[in-house]
């Protein structure tokens, strides 16, 4: 309708009277109540409209609005006033600068920006400053980015376009912040940054330790496809909340045959990210653990639970193995370089008792005070073991449930590694993407209870000792 200016102000504002010369014939984009949003409230869209002016009046007049006053202040001499340019925020579209949009590139634009070189392997934009949530070529950026530039459905339609924005923008910041969006405020959410993914990559195990369901749950024989791995790795990354693997479940991890190029591929798709194993050390020889190093895991932890050679036997079911994996930990932690080792012991009071932990820390050291050897206590399994120890809360928030995505070898995402054999599943990743799984209704009332400290609603956490 060329009703805009070249400094982008309205043909009919009178800048000196500052009033408008079709107040009454004004269009309905200029009109407040007339287009707010069937989903909020006045009280909601009103504040949303104020911090827009504040946002206006600070760019036109260089100073702070008073709410409340007429205004008086007049345009600084010699400042050039550029309404199509403000700050970070030149859309009528109510943006609350989560950088949810940046940090998650999906849609038609993919293919093109990849062409370009504009998407990390992690699914943000490269100009995009994850710190600050600010876009480092805002001014100059593609018409993609554009909200209003790019409405489809003509300036008569701007609300229903500003309304499936809207939608758009709450289903990426759930992704990114794992949180709903607040439309009407300002975003101060931070990236979860916690969110552990495990993989059972094998549920075959050599061991038959007595603290552990394996030899009764009859799982033996189970790997996860290399396909089915591959594509949970692929949208892994673009989920920036998602920094650590885990590749271990009921299973020893070191009788997966592509062990080695699974690693190598999370490290070469999510340079950045945490990988960790655990092992029983058999397999865990001078080559593995340098095939491994050279992949790129991070971090080994090796389950021992012993301190000689008959006690070695009696609690895991290894026989004569022991002497072998105390010399397979001495290489690993001689060459260790940058990957961080553990060694771990389930202490229960009578196969392993606090004569062994001392013994146990005398020959690894204690992880906290720059040696290796940690004792943990032995966990029920969620009721499918013997309970040593009462010192927990049924009702109380797990981390596991909060911060932990467990998959199973078939793609079935469980309740934890705690719960091995499904008893509670939340979805399958053969199926389904990572995003359907973690944001379905089950799942998402599952976490809420767990952070309400209402575990105990569930009966598999209600009776698990968390450990």
């Amino acid at each position: 309708m060329g009703w805009l200016l070249q400094d982008g102000s309205c043909k009919h504002y009178d800048p000196i009277t500052r009033h408008c010369n079709i107040y009454e014939d004004r269009p309905l984009e200029c009109r407040v109540d007339e287009r707010k949003p069937k989903d909020l409230s006045v009280k909601k869209w009103h504040d949303q409209n104020e911090r827009y002016c504040d946002l206006l009046h600070k760019a036109v007049y260089g100073v702070s609005r008073e709410r409340g006053e007429d205004c008086t202040h007049e345009v600084p001499k010699g400042k050039q006033v550029n309404l199509r340019v403000i700050n970070n925020k030149d859309s009528t579209f109510a943006c609350t600068s989560c950088g949810a949009c940046c940090a998650q590139i999906v849609g038609p634009p993919v293919e093109k920006w990849k062409a370009n070189n504009w998407i990390l392997s992690n699914g943000a934009c490269t100009f995009y400053d994850p710190v600050n949530k600010n876009c480092t070529v805002y001014q100059g950026r593609p018409t993609d980015c554009r909200v209003d530039d790019k409405n489809p459905l003509g300036p008569k339609n701007l609300s229903r376009w500003h309304d499936k924005m809207n939608k758009y923008c709450d289903t990426a910041h759930q992704n990114v912040y794992g949180v709903p969006r607040e439309r009407d405020e300002d975003c101060t959410h931070e990236v979860v940054g916690k969110l552990e993914l495990q993989l059972e990559t094998t549920s075959t195990c050599n061991a038959a330790c007595h603290f552990c369901p394996y030899t009764d749950l009859g799982r033996h024989g189970g790997l996860m496809k290399r396909e089915l791995f591959e594509g949970i790795i692929d949208e892994a990354i673009t989920i920036p909340s998602i920094h650590r693997y885990v590749l271990h479940g009921l299973g020893e991890p070191l009788l997966d045959p592509y062990l080695v190029l699974r690693v190598k591929y999370i490290r070469q798709r999510d340079p950045r990210s945490t990988i960790e194993i655990y092992t029983n050390g058999v397999y865990l020889t001078p080559d593995k653990f340098d095939a491994l190093k050279k992949a790129g895991v991070t971090s080994i932890i090796i389950s021992l639970n012993a301190v000689r050679q008959d006690q070695h036997t009696l609690i895991m079911g290894l026989i004569g193995k022991f002497d072998s994996v105390c010399k397979n930990i001495d290489y690993a932690i001689a060459n260790k370089d940058r990957v961080a080792i553990q060694v771990h012991a389930v202490s229960n009071g009578d196969q392993f008792t606090e004569e062994d932990a001392f013994t146990f820390y005398y020959r690894w050291g204690y992880s906290t005070h720059e040696g290796y050897g940690i004792c943990i206590r032995e966990t029920n399994w969620a009721g499918d073991n013997r309970t040593t120890h009462q010192n927990w809360k049924p009702n109380e928030a797990c981390g596991r449930a909060l911060e932990q995505i467990y998959v199973m070898y078939d793609g079935r995402v469980s309740t934890c590694c705690l719960d091995p054999s499904g008893k509670q599943i939340f979805g399958d990743l053969s199926k389904q993407t990572i995003r359907e799984v973690y944001n379905s209704e089950k799942y998402l009332k599952f976490r809420e209870a767990h952070a309400c400290d209402k575990a105990d609603e569930y009966s598999i956490c209600a009776n698990c000792t968390r450990t």
